[in-house]
C-alpha cells in the first residue's frame, strides 16, 4: 500500500470532492433535457368594424377572428340577433389583419381594407396592387401627383409582379424606393388590380345578400372596368397632343378635348400644366387626375 502524508491525502479528498460537485452539476444541469422553448406568441390580428355597432374602431384579436366574434367585441345593435346575422353571412374564413368589416343595419357585412394611414400606425404593410391614391399619398415621400402616377402605371401595366416593379414609375429612383419598402408588401400578383377607387374608399367584397348573378350583373374581375377606355401608357405633351390623344385621358371626351385644342389654337402653347385650368371644364380636380399623364416638353413653349 503506498503511504501518502496528511497533506497529500487532503488534496485527494478535495480533488474528489471537486469531482463529485461537477459530476452532479453536469447531471442535473449539463445532461439534463433542455425545457421545451417557450411557446411562440400569435400575433395580433386587427380588424376595423364600422356601421351598426354599438362601439366602433379597431379590435385587435389574439388570431383570425370570424365575423361574429368582431361583431360581438364591438356590440352589435339590436334588432338584429346572432343566429339571423350568421344567416346574412355566409360562412368565412377568419379575417386577416388589417381588414375593415363595414355592418349594415339589417347584419349584412361588407369587407374591405383599412386606409394606408391606419395600417401604418399599426404597423401593418399596404398591399401594393391594391392600394388607393389616397393609401399610396400616406407613404413617406409619396404625394398625390406620385400617387396618381403609381396607379396608372398599375393601370396600365398590371398589377406589379415586385416591388422592385416601382422603379419604372417616374419620381421613384432606389433611394425612395428603400424608404417606401419598410410601408409595402405584395399580394397575389396575379390577381387583378383594383378599379380606379374614389376618395377615401377601400376595394370592397360583398358577404352577403345576392351575388351579382342574382342581382342580375354580369360579374366582373377587380380591375376590369369593362368598356372604360385605358389611360395612355405614358405622359401626353398638351401642346402636340392630337383630338384622339386627348380623348385617351381619365374625365377628357371628345367635347373637352376639342376645348382644349381650340384654346390652344387660341392663345399659343401651354406655358405650364396648371395653364389648362383656364379651359372650361377643367377645374383643380380634374387637373389632379390629368397631370399623372401629362408631360410639357418645353421646346414646345417657344
Amino acid at each position: 500500500m503506498p503511504y501518502f502524508t496528511r497533506a497529500q491525502q487532503g488534496v485527494i479528498l478535495l480533488l474528489g470532492a471537486a469531482l463529485l460537485i461537477l459530476f452532479v452539476w453536469r447531471a442535473n444541469f449539463g445532461l439534463a433535457p433542455s425545457s421545451p422553448p417557450p411557446s411562440k406568441a400569435l400575433n395580433q390580428v386587427f380588424v376595423e368594424v364600422q356601421g351598426a355597432v354599438a362601439h366602433p374602431g379597431v379590435y385587435s384579436f389574439p388570431g383570425p377572428p370570424t365575423l361574429l366574434e368582431v361583431r360581438r367585441r364591438a356590440g352589435g345593435l339590436a334588432p338584429v340577433s346572432e343566429s339571423h346575422f350568421e344567416e346574412a353571412n355566409p360562412p368565412s374564413p377568419g379575417l386577416s389583419s388589417g381588414t375593415r368589416v363595414e355592418i349594415a343595419g339589417d347584419g349584412s357585412c361588407r369587407l374591405g381594407r383599412m386606409t394606408g394611414a391606419k395600417l401604418m400606425t399599426l404597423g401593418l404593410a399596404i398591399d401594393l396592387n391594391l392600394a388607393t391614391p389616397e393609401d399610396l399619398d400616406a407613404l413617406p415621400g409619396i404625394g398625390p401627383a406620385l400617387a396618381q402616377r403609381i396607379i396608372a402605371y398599375r393601370q396600365a401595366h398590371g398589377p406589379f409582379q415586385k416591388v422592385d416593379d416601382l422603379l419604372a414609375v417616374s419620381g421613384i429612383g432606389p433611394q425612395k424606393l428603400e424608404k417606401m419598402k419598410l410601408y409595402l408588401s405584395l399580394g397575389n400578383p396575379e390577381a387583378a388590380a383594383p378599379p380606379d377607387h374614389g376618395p377615401g374608399l377601400a376595394p370592397e367584397i360583398p358577404t352577403s345578400g345576392a351575388s351579382a348573378a342574382g342581382s342580375g350583373e354580369r360579374p366582373r374581375r377587380p380591375g376590369n372596368r369593362g368598356d372604360a377606355k385605358k389611360p395612355p401608357a405614358h405622359p401626353i405633351d398638351p401642346n402636340l397632343a392630337t383630338q384622339a390623344d386627348l380623348e385617351a385621358l381619365p374625365g377628357i371626351g371628345p367635347v373637352m378635348a376639342k376645348r382644349i385644342i381650340d384654346y390652344r389654337n387660341a392663345h399659343g402653347p401651354f406655358k405650364k400644366i396648371d395653364d389648362l385650368l383656364q379651359v372650361s371644364g377643367i377645374g383643380p380636380k380634374k387637373l389632379v387626375k390629368l397631370k399623372p399623364y401629362l408631360l410639357l416638353n418645353e421646346k414646345t413653349n417657344d
